[in-house]
């Protein structure tokens, strides 16, 4: 592809903020991706959470740069600039977006973009770069560039380690050349193996030393004319010796917090993770209020169910997510049983409950979304139970700098 394109550095937290233009055309490669991926606008990212976490100081650091149809260099030449040697900083290869110059007429000028973040309060060495291209930019070497220009920014930040997410739409017999090698994981109702299909940008990122070190299916649940899903062993609405406490909202109640912190601490590393780098941080109530002070700034509202023994405090929690602008359509955001407090059906118990919970509160929902290892078969033959169903698989890649531990 021979057309010229501009970079343009979105602000970062505390700048000015950017023109609206930007976040919108953000969503639409959010949502022209989703379409690719599962036939449907469901996963799209909305403008208003880009936003959002562009405001986002507290808990990480952010950079998103833009790429602009037309006016300015052709990728090629980009790229010889971002990647080839002696190449100038992230923020002089990337200008920042000049409050008195045109912005982009519509969001479709906005063809492709890079964010790369960077906790603040966890993984201290881990920087993640998320690639968006439009239709039609994917077989130029535009991926290249974004992926490149990721690395440029996490090396100038210190963040040795860099993780890029994949998803596939399908999934191919192991070991076959349509395959992603070194991924095999079952398949959530059918217990067959199989690997996620190999695509363009997977291929690009195996080229650049990246590995398969995890990955996920995304299952949904069609919840059309359900007043309550199917049960898997408790009765809907009890487990002896337990009780169940539900709520909605972006914020959690004030007493639950620091019990709230500790769960999240618990699924921090209990959660299945493959070999990612995972260095999670500690958890104090602070940090789930500035959590949840970022949900209710995305118009994000969760639905939650935890479980208690009577009297006692909480050993287990489960959470659905209700994004903004996508009525029909929530996300599973975690589920956790304290070890201590397995073998008693509550996890299948709460997420029953909090299913039940969420159509009382949001009737329109008819589709939720999980992502689950594969080899957490426990938590497979739940979700079948209940009736998800396999759609996508998602792949973490990861690479580490040379020189430093595990490159």
């Amino acid at each position: 592809m021979t057309a010229t394109i501009r970079l343009a550095r979105l602000p970062d937290a505390g700048e000015a903020e950017a023109p609206r233009v930007f976040s919108e055309g953000l969503e639409g490669l959010s949502r022209a991706h989703s379409l690719r991926l599962v036939g449907r606008e469901d996963l799209t990212t909305s403008a208003q959470e880009y936003r959002a976490l562009a405001s986002d100081a507290d808990t990480r650091r952010l950079r998103v740069v833009a790429v602009l149809d037309g006016g300015g260099r052709g990728v090629d030449e980009w790229l010889a600039r971002v990647g080839g040697a002696g190449a100038p900083s992230p923020d002089e290869a990337v200008p920042a977006w000049d409050p008195g110059s045109a912005a982009p007429e519509t969001p479709a000028a906005v063809v492709g973009g890079v964010e790369v973040s960077a906790s603040l309060i966890s993984d201290p060495r881990r920087a993640e770069i998320d690639v968006m291209v439009a239709p039609g930019w994917g077989g130029s070497r535009l991926p290249d560039l974004l992926t490149a220009l990721g690395e440029t920014i996490a090396a100038a930040w210190g963040r040795p380690v860099l993780q890029v997410w994949t998803d596939c739409p399908g999934w191919a017999q192991t070991g076959s050349p349509q395959a992603v090698s070194g991924v095999a994981t079952p398949v959530p109702g059918d217990g067959d193996v199989a690997s996620p299909m190999r695509t363009g940008f997977t291929d690009l990122l195996r080229a650049r030393a990246y590995r398969p070190v995890h990955a996920e299916w995304v299952t949904c649940l069609d919840v059309a004319g359900t007043e309550e899903p199917e049960g898997d062993g408790a009765p809907l609405g009890e487990a002896s010796g337990y009780e169940a406490v539900s709520w909605s909202g972006p914020r959690s109640p004030e007493h639950l917090l620091d019990q709230l912190a500790r769960i999240y601490a618990l699924a921090a590393t209990d959660m299945p993770s493959g070999e990612m780098t995972v260095e999670p941080g500690a958890w104090d109530d602070g940090r789930v209020m500035r959590r949840e002070a970022l949900a209710e700034r995305c118009g994000r509202e969760w639905v939650t169910t935890a479980v208690r023994p009577v009297g006692g405090e909480l050993v287990g929690w489960t959470t659905l997510m209700v994004p903004p602008g996508l009525p029909e359509v929530v996300f599973q955001q975690g589920t956790l049983v304290r070890v201590d407090h397995r073998g008693h059906g509550l996890a299948g118990w709460m997420k029953r409950v909090n299913l039940r919970e969420l159509l009382a509160r949001h009737p329109g929902v008819r589709r939720v979304y999980t992502w689950t290892e594969g080899e957490n078969t426990p938590v497979i033959a739940m979700n079948t139970r209940i009736g998800f169903r396999p759609v996508a698989v998602s792949v973490c890649w990861e690479r580490t700098a040379a020189g430093e531990a595990g490159g």
